[in-house]
């Protein structure tokens, strides 16, 4: 069994950028070395899309606040970001690729097909994301 490891950080965007959620993994990795190549790649696109998407479009006019937590425990590594933007206003059980050449819609569409679980809630307040990917899982379509 490995062990526990976990890194946290908060930003604020502006000036914050998604390069210090970067680096926050950069950091996870370099502690974890048992996650395979395919499990960082994964999870790593899956939570740079949500942390982009809280960074552009939870922003109206206002800097947000962004807790972003990472675990890896046992077999899966999670992720956390509580953030204090504006709400979301989806449903994640409606989020589908869209069909054609349209770019916008497919970043929470990508994220579901790369972790195992994707949560979302909002008190009004805050926003947190959770993201779930078992290691070593195969992926699906």
């Amino acid at each position: 069994m490995h062990d526990e490891v976990s890194h946290a950080l908060v930003l604020v965007a502006p000036p914050d950028t998604i390069g210090r959620v970067h680096e926050l993994l950069e950091r996870m990795w370099a502690d974890a070395p048992h996650i395979s190549a395919i499990d960082r790649m994964s999870f790593e696109t899956a939570l740079i899309e949500v942390a982009a998407n809280v960074i552009q479009h939870a922003n109206h006019g206002n800097p947000v606040e962004c807790t972003v937590a990472v675990d890896a425990t046992g077999g899966s590594i999670s992720a956390s970001l509580i953030d204090t933007g504006e709400q979301a206003g989806l449903e994640l059980s409606t989020v589908e690729m869209p069909e054609g050449t349209v770019e916008s819609g497919r970043g929470l569409a990508i994220v579901k097909a790369l972790v195992d679980e994707i949560s979302y809630d909002s008190d009004g307040t805050v926003n947190c994301w959770r993201l779930t990917r078992r290691l070593g899982s195969e992926r699906r379509t």
